[in-house]
């Protein structure tokens, strides 16, 4: 089971949604707890280097979470955005950023904010 942890970009969306979507993630980001890198199409994708999108919908929009996985079992939310085709390539580009920012303030086992490690997620809401 990987243990979770969040960019403040992500919990600052997360607070922001309805109770309702809110459960939605809460139901995906578990299972990237539970599966992690087994979890693949159609809810994870590979961007490219080790960065990854967790896939669902909410408010009846694609929305998106990237996200790298650390070498200690642990995956790292960085940005959220809905999906649009013309403005893919630049959420990529800024989650890569995120990603090296990430890498280099926290390090391969720094904690930012433990959302989920074997218990259930405490975001508020069902």
């Amino acid at each position: 089971m990987l243990s979770i942890e969040i960019e403040p970009e992500v919990r600052e969306w997360l607070e922001g949604i309805h109770v309702r979507d809110l459960a939605i993630v809460k139901r995906y980001v578990q299972r990237l707890a539970n599966e992690g890198e087994r979890m693949g199409m159609p809810r994870s994708r590979c961007l490219q280097n080790g960065l990854f999108e967790l896939r669902f919908d909410v408010a009846d929009k694609a929305a998106r979470i990237s996200y790298w996985m650390r070498p200690d079992a642990t995956a790292v939310l960085l940005t959220v955005f809905h999906k649009q085709r013309q403005n893919e390539r630049l959420h990529v580009a800024q989650a890569r950023q995120a990603m090296r920012i990430c890498r280099r303030h926290h390090g391969a086992s720094h904690p930012v904010d433990v959302i989920f490690g074997g218990y259930p997620l405490e975001l508020g809401g069902p």
